[in-house]
């Protein structure tokens, strides 16, 4: 039997989970060097790519900050990603503010 295995192309978060684009990393410090991989610091902002039906605060498009070490992360086609509960986000900017600026 020949099976073929079937890639998700998207993914959407159940109950009040939401899906983050993190921001990449820091390659170059403000002087111009460039920064080894291994010391890189992540970045805590993102933006909301998914809500799940439960979500009341946040919408597609919003800035937001994660905590250190929460959520899930994952990479999905050479991006990283947080999957993580509304209530642990502890700030965010709403999208229309964004596009305003």
């Amino acid at each position: 039997m020949n099976e073929k295995t079937k890639t998700a192309k998207t993914l959407a978060p159940i109950k009040d989970n939401v899906i983050i684009a993190m921001s990449p990393r820091t390659i170059e410090s403000e002087g111009g060097i460039l920064i080894p991989e291994s010391a890189r610091e992540t970045s805590n902002w993102g933006i909301v790519t998914a809500t799940g039906a439960d979500t009341k605060d946040l919408s597609q498009g919003d800035k937001v900050y994660v905590p250190d070490h929460m959520g899930t992360h994952f990479t999905m086609n050479g991006r990283d990603f947080i999957v993580i509960r509304e209530r642990k986000i502890v700030a965010f900017v709403p999208r229309a503010e964004l596009e305003a600026a």
